[in-house]
């Protein structure tokens, strides 16, 4: 089990303003245990060309973006796996192989005077530059120097000369939060 905090809900619900007389209203669901195994199947028939890049594109999914919800906190998102090539040839057909190679490491940009916000509920951090928006939870990645400003409890905001970050599908993922150019 896990939880669910919300604590503005009538913010979300209609047009009440975020306020402290409104009482969080924990929402409880289900999570998978750590080390559960998972099967995932897809049928490619008449083009055998396609069979290799279905496997990769499972790789890249599971990897990378994960299935479901709160993917941004890490629920949904499998681990890079290392199957032996004689468990894996049963499970794809007669390809009897695992993909070429993993997908590579994703590219990552740097955002100059980023803007960065901090959410203490879900403790995510997230950078906005240019109209493109970055996230990451945990306060582990803001350098000492912007923690005053960032964490303070009623600004907690901040400006980074810098942010370093890594698409991800269609969004991007905070890797390293910059002092200095």
């Amino acid at each position: 089990m896990d939880i669910m905090n919300p604590h503005y809900e009538k913010y979300y619900s209609d047009d009440s303003p975020p306020a402290d007389y409104l009482d969080p209203v924990p929402v409880q669901f289900l999570t998978v245990t750590k080390g559960t195994t998972f099967v995932f199947r897809a049928i490619v028939r008449g083009n055998d060309d396609l069979k290799e890049p279905v496997i990769n594109a499972f790789y890249k999914a599971l990897t990378d973006q994960g299935f479901g919800a709160k993917t941004a906190v890490g629920y949904g998102r499998f681990l890079p796996f290392n199957v032996p090539d004689e468990e894996i040839k049963p499970l794809v057909g007669d390809i009897g192989k695992r993909p070429a190679a993993a997908p590579e490491k994703l590219q990552t940009e740097t955002w100059k005077n980023v803007f960065l916000t901090y959410n203490p509920g879900n403790q995510e951090i997230t950078a906005t530059c240019g109209g493109r928006k970055a996230t990451a939870s945990g306060k582990q990645l803001v350098p000492e120097c912007l923690q005053p400003e960032l964490f303070n409890k009623k600004k907690k905001r901040a400006t980074a000369k810098s942010v370093e970050v890594e698409k991800c599908g269609n969004a991007f993922k905070i890797v390293k939060i910059y002092d200095e150019y």
